[in-house]
């Protein structure tokens, strides 16, 4: 079984995304990420946190990582919690210098 975050992580150093689609696996070009893991796994994170509020996404590094399958149109609908969680995570990306997308 191939591990997403892992293969996600490694085809951003190498400038390249992953995306599944259809059940299978698709290389496409992608802009490298400057950020090293910790930026990657922030990004990872605070994008699951949106993820599961059923959002759409619309970047192609998201779009990468995670599926739009059951995606709700229009601005997620945060809990109280998810929008804390978001916070944090953003400053965390801003001690770390990471680029937001």
């Amino acid at each position: 079984m191939i591990d997403l975050k892992r293969s996600f992580r490694r085809s951003c150093e190498l400038g390249l995304a992953l995306a599944v689609v259809a059940g299978g696996i698709v290389a496409s070009a992608g802009v490298a990420r400057a950020e090293g893991d910790e930026c990657v796994q922030l990004f990872i994170d605070r994008n699951q946190v949106y993820a599961d509020a059923h959002y759409c996404f619309k970047t192609k590094d998201a779009l990468a990582y995670f599926s739009n399958a059951g995606c709700i149109p229009g601005e997620p609908r945060l809990t109280r919690a998810q929008e804390e969680r978001v916070a944090e995570i953003q400053r965390e990306e801003r001690r770390n210098n990471c680029r937001t997308r």
